[in-house]
């Protein structure tokens, strides 16, 4: 029910290339648009046979691999019992659950699922479904661009279209610099067997040092199927200059993700209450001054190229400084940057330097790094009244000079392996993270605000897209909360959302479907929900969401399913439907990368 309009839009200054707006629309000529205005759901069906049998296994699957983990909930000793956050369950759509794991489930929980086949089926059968021509816009527009590559741009600027031997040459660059990457010369099947009995090993080897549920996840993560990570670059469209990426290494099914999930875990302890660092924009409000005093400055600093950056004899040392005696975390440290592989094109590669970007424990190990070597010397600054990082961002209230600060930052260089580089000093206005922070020239009071990238084209999700009800609620409920918290001043807050209730108007949303939500927003501001419990049980159940008439009998089916027979398997467990979204313009790009 969508095509996509490749747009050419303005080349932004001192940049060589053209970027793309990757616009949905809707065909108005399409007859059910003519005949069913409200979008209500039709009478017949567009899912095939295949789509049916899809959902049938995504709901087999995430119910046997609920099955499979579900003794580890049993134990209710504190210091024994299974820690959920160890819970690395396969998305069912990538990873069926295997065959020879099945001596684990009970055989009429597999039964089961015949009979909710068949009446499925059954259901599918009275719709005869709509045959429609196969339109794949992503193809078509690469038909037509055969040279052209499509990616996401860093910072979440949507999609760029660049030549492929750019983003060849953009990711070469990072992986021909061999301080960082090394080329293996090995195939992919060599490095996922020695890295397989490298996990098996460690395990081995570290019996000792491990917990009980740790031992226990670990164990089970052994015989899972891995997927050797590839190597993908972003590229950098807000940065002026000659076009450079971010590396990204998605190690998901690799045998460094659930090291890594047991290293955050051990990590959790000592990064919980880090005097300069901070999560969000909305903790680095709550600590700032109302007002500055006038011979102070707004200052932002970059940290570059971080992650590779870390040099590995500093971080060891850090590491050693917590262990109190257990090597454990020295060795799950040293197994992630031993085995952090990636393949890009025909190659393979081992980053040998910094840590890698993505991996569970890779943020709480940077924080730790910047605690120890940096940190402390640049907050403790007699020029310095507040200081505060998010990751490689920092925010400085400066008591001196330009001059001085410059100094101060050449000294500051000068601690560790990273490099900070000045982004803004400002008696005015400066942006971080998601906000925009001025001072009252008279008052020097601080007034925040939602910054916008310059470049950004709010293209918003179209309500037309296919996506269940709650998704379109639940992004802009989420989008206006975030103006309520992170906008000082009500009339700012107020136009900022009437230019959001614009750009939504624009894609093709309605005045009282927006309306009905800023009230509800205003209502969850001035009166908080109470939180959900952490401890309840859900059994999860997904299935893919297609607007017509026998989704929602598959739906129903389902529900009824879960009731009366997948309850009888998971006691004390409340049911819940979540609806996968169709493939969209991300995947695709992915899956033709």
């Amino acid at each position: 029910m969508q095509e996509y309009t490749c747009l050419s839009t303005k080349v932004k200054s001192n940049s060589l290339l053209p970027f793309f707006n990757l616009t949905p629309h809707l065909d108005l000529n399409n007859p059910i648009f003519i005949n069913n205005p409200k979008n209500i759901p039709l009478p017949t069906s567009s899912i095939s046979p295949s789509i049916v049998d899809h959902t049938i296994n995504n709901l087999k699957a995430s119910l046997l691999w609920k099955y499979y983990f579900l003794d580890e909930t049993e134990d209710t000793n504190p210091t024994t019992r299974y820690n959920p956050n160890f819970k690395l369950l396969p998305r069912p759509n990538v990873t069926p659950f295997p065959c020879r794991l099945l001596k684990h489930i009970d055989p009429e929980l597999q039964l089961s699922f015949g009979a909710l086949r068949r009446n499925i089926n059954q259901t599918f059968s009275s719709y005869p479904p709509i045959k429609r021509k196969s339109n794949n816009p992503i193809k078509h527009l690469l038909a037509q661009h055969p040279d052209t590559f499509l990616t996401l741009a860093d910072k979440n600027l949507g999609f760029v279209a660049l030549p492929k031997s750019l983003y060849i040459e953009i990711s070469l660059a990072h992986l021909h610099n061999e301080d960082t990457y090394l080329n293996q010369h090995s195939t992919i099947h060599e490095i996922t067997t020695n890295s397989k009995q490298a996990f098996k090993d460690f395990i081995d080897a570290n019996e000792q040092f491990l917990h009980p549920n740790e031992l226990k996840f670990l164990r089970k993560q052994s015989d899972l199927p891995a997927n050797l990570p590839a190597f993908k670059s972003m590229p950098k469209l807000h940065k002026t200059g000659p076009l450079k990426s971010r590396p990204i290494i998605t190690a998901f099914n690799w045998y460094t993700r659930p090291i890594a999930l047991v290293l955050n875990e051990r990590l959790r302890q000592y990064t919980q209450d880090l005097p300069y660092t901070i999560n969000s924009s909305k903790a680095l409000l709550s600590r700032l001054p109302d007002y500055l005093l006038p011979n102070q400055t707004l200052v932002t600093i970059d940290v570059k190229a971080m992650y590779p950056s870390i040099n590995r004899a500093e971080l060891f040392s850090v590491i050693n400084n917590l262990q109190d005696g257990n090597p454990l975390i020295n060795h799950l440290l040293s197994f992630i940057l031993n085995n952090s592989y990636c393949h890009f094109l025909d190659q393979t590669y081992l980053q040998i330097q910094g840590i890698p970007m993505g991996d569970n424990s890779s943020v709480d190990l940077a924080n730790l790094f910047c605690n120890a070597r940096i940190d402390p010397s640049i907050a403790q600054h007699h020029l310095i009244s507040k200081y505060y990082r998010y990751i490689d961002d920092i925010f400085i209230i400066w008591n001196g000079s330009s001059q001085e600060l410059h100094q101060a930052l050449a000294a500051w260089n000068t601690l560790s392996s990273l490099t900070l580089e000045l982004t803004q000093y400002s008696h005015i206005s400066v942006d971080f993270l998601d906000v925009t922070l001025n001072l009252d020239p008279i008052t020097h009071k601080i007034h925040s605000s939602i910054y916008f990238k310059p470049i950004s084209k709010f293209n918003y999700l179209s309500p037309s897209s296919c996506h269940p009800p709650h998704v379109l609620r639940g992004w802009i409920l989420a989008e206006i909360n975030r103006h309520y918290e992170l906008t000082s001043h009500p009339t700012t807050r107020d136009c900022n959302l009437q230019v959001f209730k614009e750009h939504l108007l624009t894609r093709g949303y309605t005045h009282s479907f927006l309306n009905s939500l800023l009230s509800k927003a205003r209502a969850l501001y001035i009166n908080p929900p109470t939180a959900p419990n952490p401890n309840s049980k859900i059994l999860h159940c997904i299935l893919p969401y297609y607007p017509d008439i026998i989704s929602l009998e598959i739906a129903n089916h389902i529900k009824e399913f879960l009731k009366t027979t997948a309850l009888e398997y998971f006691p004390g467990h409340r049911p819940l439907i979540a609806y996968s979204k169709l493939p969209n313009l991300a995947s695709c790009i992915s899956k033709l990368s």
